[in-house]
């Protein structure tokens, strides 16, 4: 029997044992960024085969990216993207596995529209299952290699180097080094803390693997873990023994079950940007081989903040993808594009749009039609749109619109013409039909106020999902 038909055989066994709506079997792409549904028995006809999923995005890449099982008994999908169908199924709940063997090989999910469905017996059962899985996956791609060639993790390391150096600004870095992916990297829990100007507060930015809520948490040099390594400006790896207990960014934390733990500085030329911090619940869980990998990750990060620092103190005003005005030029020309607005004597809107789904699309088809995109976009906004209007690229994945001269109800029949049009109809590029999922936003001149920085921020922040980088 080949692996294609044991692996097959073994997702209809822990379809029928865990009585599953729906059992697939992903696996880790060769770059260990993406996981891809390789077996699947399904009873929904809308089930996407060879989905893929994003290291980090919703229940199974964040299972691939700690290693834990999660069960989750009320499923929902508007607070838990699955999109695994084209149509919602009505699922009650899901259980969804680490497929390991020595490594990260996969993941499996079984999905079911019974509640309560997964007893701690049966979890066991499909975990077994689970780990034969990864022993056969093991099998189908041998030995890393045999086949000559680049070492996979240096080619990895490379392609997840080049993700973080594309990110827009520290946010979407911090975004990204928070999901790095265990193929480049194995820890338990990872944190990202930028700090200001002046190096004299860090805040997280962003984490996972830690239970506390560390969101906007202070970190102050010379005081922590993560404050000492950036007062020292060098890396730090630990070890705990015992019950002992580390302080790892502020004396406000509550203690974490972690067994070591490594900081580096995100550092460009003597100034601290931030630390990266990492924490495993092995004493063994981190090595100065790893050490070394964050500080490859971390030297990414600051040379892009510093080029997009550099970009800003040559005063470069246009997006490089779109070619439409960014935030520097909103900011140069407020008092004149203020002045055009007042003397228009009629109502102006600020109309924030942002695709919600471009982290998918750009794991999906690349990073090259995600620029096409991001361009075939701004190009049909400006032909949308009526005139007078400035449109603005706003972030790596939003727009901002100035509309004049236009009445309030002009500008909410405008966005439910256009979310229409995005829900119904797909954008071709490069001959893949791409359907765009977006937020909008509306702030309205005079009424909201006459700061254009102010409104276009009002605009982001009245999206209904995760707000843009301000203005």
């Amino acid at each position: 029997m080949v692996i294609s038909d044991i692996l097959s055989h073994l997702i209809e066994l822990t379809a029928n044992v865990s009585n599953a709506f729906t059992a697939v079997l992903f696996r880790l792409d060769g770059e260990g960024l993406t996981l891809v549904a390789r077996e699947h028995l399904s009873l929904s006809k809308s089930f996407r085969a060879g989905v893929r999923v994003r290291v980090g995005d919703g229940p199974i890449g964040q299972v691939a990216a700690t290693g834990k099982p999660m069960v989750i008994d009320h499923f929902n999908p508007r607070t838990t993207p699955l999109e695994i169908y084209d149509t919602d199924e009505n699922l009650k709940s899901l259980l969804v596995v680490p497929v390991e063997h020595d490594r990260l090989e996969g993941v499996l999910l079984v999905a079911s529209k019974e509640a309560y469905s997964f007893s701690t017996k049966l979890q066991k059962i499909v975990s077994s299952f689970a780990d034969q899985m990864a022993w056969h996956l093991k099998q189908e791609q041998g030995l890393p290699g045999e086949k000559g060639g680049v070492w996979p993790s240096v080619h990895k390391m490379n392609v997840f180097s080049r993700l973080i150096a594309e990110a827009a600004d520290r946010e979407a870095i911090a975004e990204r080094l928070v999901h790095t992916p265990p193929s480049v990297l194995r820890c338990d829990a990872i944190a990202v803390i930028w700090f200001d100007e002046r190096g004299e507060v860090g805040r997280v930015q962003g984490q996972r693997g830690f239970v506390q809520e560390l969101s906007g948490m202070e970190v102050i040099p010379g005081k922590g873990l993560a404050g000492s390594c950036a007062k020292k400006k060098s890396s730090i790896l630990t070890r705990l023994m015992g019950r002992q207990e580390a302080v790892v960014f502020s004396e406000k934390e509550k203690p974490e079950a972690f067994q070591s733990l490594a900081a580096v500085p995100i550092m460009h030329g003597d100034k601290v940007l931030g630390v990266l911090v990492c924490g495993s619940k092995r004493p063994d869980g981190l090595s100065n081989p790893d050490l070394e990998k964050l500080s490859l990750l971390a030297s990414t990060a600051a040379a892009s903040l510093a080029d997009k620092a550099a970009a800003e103190e040559r005063g470069e005003k246009l997006d490089p993808v779109t070619g439409l005005p960014n935030r520097r030029f909103l900011i140069e020309h407020e008092k004149s594009i203020a002045e055009k607005i007042r003397a228009a004597r009629g109502p102006a809107f600020f109309l924030s749009v942002r695709v919600t789904n471009l982290k998918r699309v750009r794991m999906t088809f690349g990073e090259d039609t995600t620029r096409a995109l991001l361009r075939q976009m701004a190009s049909g906004f400006s032909k949308v749109m009526p005139s007078p209007k400035y449109l603005f690229q706003a972030g790596e994945d939003g727009f901002l619109i100035i509309l004049l001269n236009r009445e309030r109800a002009e500008v909410l029949a405008l966005e439910t013409k256009l979310s229409n049009l995005f829900e119904t109809k797909p954008i071709f590029v490069h001959g893949n039909a791409i359907r765009i999922k977006a937020e909008w936003g509306i702030a309205a001149f005079g009424e909201d106020g006459q700061n254009l920085l102010e409104l276009a921020n009002l605009a982001l922040a009245r999206q209904k999902e995760a707000l843009l980088p301000s203005y």
